[in-house]
């Protein structure tokens, strides 16, 4: 009876192989985090199941391209991962981890004095990788099904380092704790129905996936709902449109409550510390369960599971992939035709980056608006004959110009107008308005101090006040030393709406980045991005020389005294 059972078992794990059920992926029930020790069970059961799927070659082919998990873009004989290499191997490497995971523990308590190398996002490892910055980075084995298609010479070491269970985030309120109880019972019942099953196999696997129907409005309200659409595919933009494996299972949960949905697209990071200071109502998007986080963060029954692996690049190690990628070569215009498309017209991805720059402008026009108020103001404070309106002028240019922007801009969102309704767009335009306001005051002062004190005589000997002598005659003669200084401060105001991505705003930078982690290929979305920058700042030059020129004193000539007249 004991070998009748044995030989079932071992028949229903061929049976398995040959269906081409991944075994490094589970669903977790909708109960409980799973304990420490399930999961220890979880993983060593995979692991025995993925010996039997071995090739000749050490390397397992993925076959998780059957009925229900059709693959529409990766080759049927796509190796996924390896023996050759072992965890060993990778002792004293370099690794990319990402920044806001527990991807350093992993890397940490898995392979012995691994360097440690900090990214935003899975987008930023794969290049850091693919240009030899680092010799390995940690993913799940789902995300990587989505950097194969990119990086065909890529594997994964067959050695998971750690298994983790996904789920939703929500504050530690009263008003969390009950959304938190309503999303739980949700994903109890699409468990329970089997629609969990479905969407894991229509979104797990690259394929042309549709757009996820999103309510905007709702009995119930709108929830704030905080996502990163660089983790694809448990967060992205599809056609301009938020969409993906997390995506789905949030908008059904607010589609059955009677709940719209207000997305706001947040560095990995960001979403963490939005949720523990009420920023949003909940959060989703590939993040794993840690007892550190659940310190400060609620989180839901998990919905899916993940192993962490090392992804390697196979050349590096001496691994030869040439029968999978004997594909003919492609020739570099061909190559470019292709970036071409995949960076702007596929997905309408124009359309994004169009939207990301409008926000740079918007951002950088009225932000220095209110610069112009901010440096106008402090510099008459400066001028005045009252001390303590010197001290406060010192103290808000050394407390603005000795901190980072970033901070700045993080403060501001999460901390002083944490649990307001105050937009991120407003915020920026706050943050740099501050910032650039204090740079302003000391420029004006400077400008209006460095006219010659004889100017100021001259015009009060002529019976002008000292109002009139400001204005009339020693401001016209600053503006022409401080222009120079202004625009730079203009253009730098500009390039610096680049990091405004930490605090959920989509500009160009962050655009780009989306489109990034879209397309996993560095050049054109960078390279596009970069252009726009320069042609904004070249005009602003432009017309700062214009400008100049029109404000420059007259020089007069013999020639033109003759014509009566005068000449530049």
């Amino acid at each position: 009876m004991k070998k009748k059972k044995i030989a079932a078992c071992g028949a229903v794990l061929l049976g398995l192989t040959i269906l081409g059920l991944h075994p490094t992926l589970h669903f977790a029930t909708p109960a409980v985090i799973t304990a420490a020790a399930d999961a220890t069970d979880t993983t060593e059961t995979d692991a025995d199941s993925d010996a039997e799927t071995e090739t000749n070659s050490n390397a397992k082919t993925d076959t998780e391209t059957e009925t229900g998990s059709q693959s529409d873009s990766v080759p049927a004989n796509t190796v996924y991962s390896t023996t050759l290499v072992t965890l060993d191997d990778l002792a004293g490497k370099r690794a990319g981890v990402m920044t806001g995971t527990p991807q350093d523990e992993m890397v940490k308590e898995s392979i012995e004095n691994a360097e440690l190398n900090y990214y935003n996002s899975f987008t930023d490892e794969t290049l850091a990788l693919n240009s030899g910055k680092i010799d390995f980075f940690v993913n799940s084995t789902i995300g990587f099904r989505m950097i194969k298609e990119s990086y065909p010479d890529y594997v994964y070491i067959d050695s998971s380092i750690k298994h983790y269970e996904m789920g939703a985030i929500f504050p530690k309120t009263e008003d969390g704790q009950a959304l938190c109880a309503e999303f739980n019972t949700y994903i109890a019942k699409i468990t329970k129905d089997g629609t969990i099953d479905e969407l894991y196999d229509y979104w797990l696997y690259p394929k042309d996936w549709e757009n996820v129907e999103i309510p905007a409005t709702g009995e119930k309200g709108v929830l704030k709902f905080a996502t990163c659409s660089s983790m694809k595919p448990f967060s992205m933009l599809l056609n301009g449109q938020y969409a993906g494996f997390d995506i789905a299972i949030v908008a059904g949960f607010c589609r059955e409550y009677g709940y719209g949905m207000s997305i706001e697209d947040a560095e990995f990071a960001g979403m963490l510390a939005g949720i523990a200071s009420g920023k949003y109502d909940l959060a989703a998007g590939q993040i794993s369960y840690t007892e550190e986080r659940a310190q400060s963060v609620l989180y839901s029954d998990t919905y899916c599971g993940q192993d962490i692996v090392p992804i390697i690049k196979a050349s590096d190690y001496g691994i030869d992939l040439s029968a999978e990628n004997s594909s003919e070569p492609v020739n570099f215009l061909d190559k470019i035709r292709s970036g071409f498309r995949r960076t702007f017209l596929e997905q309408d991805r124009y359309k994004t980056i169009g939207a990301g720059l409008i926000k740079t402008l918007l951002i950088t026009v009225f932000g220095f608006l209110l610069a112009n108020v901010l440096g106008i103001l402090f510099c008459m404070m400066q001028l005045s004959k009252y001390k303590f309106l010197h001290v406060l002028c010192d103290i808000y240019s050394r407390l603005m110009q000795g901190l980072p922007m970033v901070v700045i801009l993080m403060i501001l969102y999460y901390i002083i107008f944490g649990k307001s309704a105050i937009p991120a767009m407003a915020v920026s335009i706050i943050g740099f308005g501050l910032v650039s306001g204090a740079y302003l005051a000391q420029l004006f002062y400077g400008g209006i101090t460095g006219i010659d004190k004889g100017q100021w005589e001259g015009a009060l000997a002529l019976g002008f006040s000292r109002r009139q002598a400001m204005f009339g005659v020693i401001v016209p003669q600053a503006i022409r030393g401080i222009l120079p200084g202004y625009f730079s401060q203009l253009i730098s105001l500009m390039k610096g709406t680049a990091v405004v991505g930490y605090i959920a705003v989509v500009d160009l930078t962050k655009a780009g980045d989306i489109v990034r982690s879209a397309t996993y290929d560095a050049f054109f979305p960078l390279l596009f991005v970069a252009v726009i920058y320069f042609a904004i700042a070249a005009l602003l030059l432009s017309l700062l020389k214009l400008i100049q020129k029109k404000l420059s004193p007259k020089r007069v000539t013999a020639e033109n005294m003759r014509k009566g007249g005068m000449n530049r």
